[in-house]
């Protein structure tokens, strides 16, 4: 009867009289077997290869899902106890004040904190969390602008026993440079329109332009009921770009006791 057989020696398969010996026709050796079915070694090796990359994905996912999923990582050299994840402590701080002193100050309040703790309050540098200041009672005053992007520093509570962090940093914006303006140079009407019509990117941001208060506002008149009137530079800009707008024309400016624009009065003109 004929079958398939495959040579054990150089692993060539073919057909032969299973009636009687068996030679394997291209090396003549009897050293067959009836074939049987089976993958070939390169498939094996490409089926491995997939399974490996597939694994090594499934490693990367998980890694990248518990990154996601991780709460922020403490500050160097400072080690944040671990407490009830569903209610962990925090802060609140307020809105920093600047003083005649050309200083801030603001107050931190402690939240869930556990009433057997002894703690106090700290205010770190935002980027590298450097210890800048230690309160017991969260009011921290003569603070220097901060020259960092984002012009913030960070608050937190420091266990008083271990000197740990008992909670996450707060990040705290608004630290930004203050001058007084010499009353004989303080802006001009005139200088703001330039500034108005060259679209400056000097107007964007709190605290980019000295003389402009980081609180001042805009008021506008012209503006039609069903349109959203704006409420920065940004939003103005965006309006002339889109056509809604013509042209914003400044009519008043107010300034604050430190010299500088604290309200500006537009009035514009709609296509």
């Amino acid at each position: 009867m004929i079958k398939k057989f495959e040579c054990k020696n150089c692993l060539h398969q073919f057909e032969a009289d299973d009636q009687g010996t068996v030679i394997c026709p291209l090396c003549n050796s009897d050293n067959v077997e009836p074939a049987h079915r089976h993958i070939p070694a390169v498939v094996w090796k490409v089926m491995a290869s997939i399974i490996l990359i597939m694994l090594a994905c499934a490693v990367i996912l998980f890694l990248v899902s518990r990154c996601e999923s991780a709460p922020d990582a403490p500050p160097p050299g400072l080690v944040v106890e671990e407490w009830d994840p569903s209610d962990p402590p925090s802060v609140s701080v307020s809105q920093p004040v600047f003083d005649d002193n050309g200083m801030y100050s603001v107050d931190v309040k402690g939240v869930n904190i556990p009433e057997e703790s002894r703690f106090y309050y700290v205010m770190l540098s935002h980027f590298d969390k450097k210890l800048l200041q230690k309160s017991e009672d969260g009011h921290f005053s003569n603070i220097p602008f901060c020259e960092d992007d984002g012009h913030s520093y960070d608050f937190a509570i420091m266990d008083s026993r271990a000197d740990t962090l008992c909670c996450v940093p707060v990040e705290q914006t608004g630290f930004i440079k203050q001058r007084v303006i010499d009353p004989n140079k303080k802006m001009t009407q005139e200088q703001l329109q330039k500034l108005i019509d060259t679209q400056s990117e000097t107007l964007n941001g709190v605290g980019e332009s000295d003389y402009l208060a980081p609180d001042y506002q805009l008021q506008f008149s012209g503006i039609p009921s069903d349109m959203k009137q704006p409420e920065s530079w940004t939003e103005l800009f965006e309006l002339i770009e889109f056509g809604a707008i013509e042209k914003a024309t400044v009519t008043q400016v107010d300034y604050d006791d430190m010299n500088r624009i604290n309200v500006i009065k537009l009035k514009v003109v709609i296509p």
